[in-house]
């Protein structure tokens, strides 16, 4: 030790030795001594020469803390520009692993700034992806758009560019700008730059069935997700892409595929036991379909495992999901209190990412909880802001779903009859217009109901009720309205 406080060079030769023998960790450490000693000083070009491989290494090792010492470090003592790109290349990946997304940003915006100026475009793709993350987890949308175009702009890899559109795509969606999205995805599944078959075409007729299906259009949408080959994508890929087409075909009444498809999710996810986004997905669809069947009490669980896994790899766009589904099925199975805080927690979420989309289902869910507590005008004016946004977005699954629940939730409890024949009057046309077919049945078996309950029609009550049930048959629903309309039928069988 003595030896090498009076001479630092020694520190250097015994980093050439410990690096000739593999020990990576150790050589950089003899370098560190070199750096710290004041006679190092006397040569500034020596300590850049030693200070760029000691920062690569460093990233090598994954050792960030050293990784972002060394890139202060030089940063201080190099003004040239491509140290300073070096430099703040590694310290934005320090950051990005650490989450400290003010610090990437600064980072991001600095190096976007120097990549410009060297027209390097090989940093300014990865400056402008940096920007797309941390605009993403602020929340700011529009921003984030803005990188993403950039990225499609600068990207000359046909299937990152491709990627990169159908992220585009999906921030559209986010905000509730549907008719946007599905331009896109068009223009995507048409460019003559996207081979064919590609994975990411696959994706993309998803990607474009999900919007066909919001819109009305569930025929088109059923043809692409049955088209779309996705069992060659990537594991996360595949999950994600047979999570969209459950929804799919959750609207166009095919339920008994949902459960195939949630029975193939689980096998991806045994599979691939160490994909924790398969993990997360096979266990929120699961929760779903156990919904679908009425199964609330084992839903409430699988949903509590899958939210245990977004928040483990920090999802927000599925924690505000399963959260969503939580609240849902802690207000069915009577729990208003923790049913009430997964609603707040699912507010902030929605609010902190700027899921405006996922408002419409937050305030159904919001007028659901209202209207079980008794508060009927509070539960009113969330399924009219529901229906709002809806029409805004122009979704009309959205409105279908948020007349539904203003007609069961409100007006029935209620014995508005008026205002509960409008409501299914105009829920019914978008459900035949759309083939909604889920809907459809819940709502012919509620137009059974007003037959009973305001017209005193019993046999158009039947007739309405019966037809529900066949519905509900033919397309494997039983949640939760089911029982509304098996226990009504039921006692006018009673009745005969």
């Amino acid at each position: 030790m003595e030896q090498r406080q009076g001479n630092p060079w020694v520190a250097l030769q015994m980093a050439a030795v410990y690096e000739t023998l593999g020990a990576q960790t150790a050589a950089c450490r003899e370098v560190e001594a070199f750096l710290e000693h004041p006679c190092s000083r006397e040569h500034p070009q020596l300590r850049v020469q030693l200070l760029r491989p000691l920062l690569l290494k460093y990233q090598a090792l994954d050792d960030w803390e050293g990784t972002e010492h060394a890139a202060r470090r030089l940063l201080n003592e190099s003004q040239e520009k491509q140290d300073v790109v070096l430099a703040r290349e590694a310290l934005a990946k320090v950051f990005r692993q650490r989450g400290n997304w003010s610090a990437l940003e600064e980072q991001a915006r600095a190096l976007l700034s120097l990549a410009e100026q060297l027209s390097d475009r090989k940093t300014q793709i990865l400056a402008h992806t940096d920007l797309v993350t941390v605009m993403d987890r602020k929340g700011h949308v529009e921003e984030a758009m803005n990188h993403t175009r950039k990225l499609i702009e600068l990207t000359e890899d046909t299937g990152v560019k491709a990627l990169w559109t159908m992220v585009l795509g999906g921030y559209h969606e986010r905000v509730g700008a549907l008719a946007e999205a599905r331009k896109i995805y068009d223009e995507l599944l048409e460019a003559p730059w996207l081979p064919s078959p590609h994975a990411l075409r696959s994706l993309a007729q998803i990607a474009l069935a999900f919007d066909l299906a919001q819109m009305g259009e569930v025929s088109a949408a059923l043809v692409l997700v049955d088209q779309a080959e996705v069992e060659n994508l990537a594991p996360a890929f595949q999950a994600s892409a047979r999570v969209t087409k459950c929804s799919v075909y959750r609207l166009g009444g095919r339920l008994h595929t949902v459960g195939k498809e949630v029975h193939t999710l689980w096998s991806l996810a045994r599979q691939h036991s160490q994909e924790a986004v398969v993990q997360l997905l096979a266990r929120l669809e699961q929760a779903r379909l156990h919904l679908d069947r009425g199964e609330s009490g084992l839903a409430l669980r699988v949903a509590e495992e899958a939210l245990d896994w977004a928040v483990r790899i920090d999802a927000m766009d599925s924690e505000l999901d399963c959260t969503l589904l939580l609240a849902d099925l802690c207000r069915i199975q009577g729990d208003l209190t923790r049913a009430e805080r997964y609603l707040k927690d699912a507010e902030a979420l929605a609010e902190q990412g700027g899921f405006r989309f996922k408002r419409v289902g937050l305030c159904n869910s919001w007028g659901c909880w209202a209207a079980q507590a008794g508060r009927y005008q509070e539960a009113k004016a969330r399924f009219r802001e529901a229906l709002q946004l809806a029409q805004m977005m122009g979704t009309k699954a959205a409105q279908c779903g948020a007349l539904i629940l203003q007609a069961a939730c409100v007006d029935l409890p209620c014995r508005d009859w008026m205002n509960m024949a409008e409501c299914l009057d105009q829920a019914l046309t978008l459900a035949l217009t759309c083939e909604f077919r889920v809907y459809e049945a819940i709502l012919t078996g509620l137009w059974g109901i007003w037959h009973l309950e305001a017209a005193g029609d019993l046999k158009k009550a039947y007739l309405y009720l019966s037809d529900s049930r066949q519905v509900m048959d033919e397309t494997g629903f039983y949640g939760p309205l089911r029982a509304l309309v098996e226990e009504t039928l039921q006692s006018l069988e009673d009745r005969r």
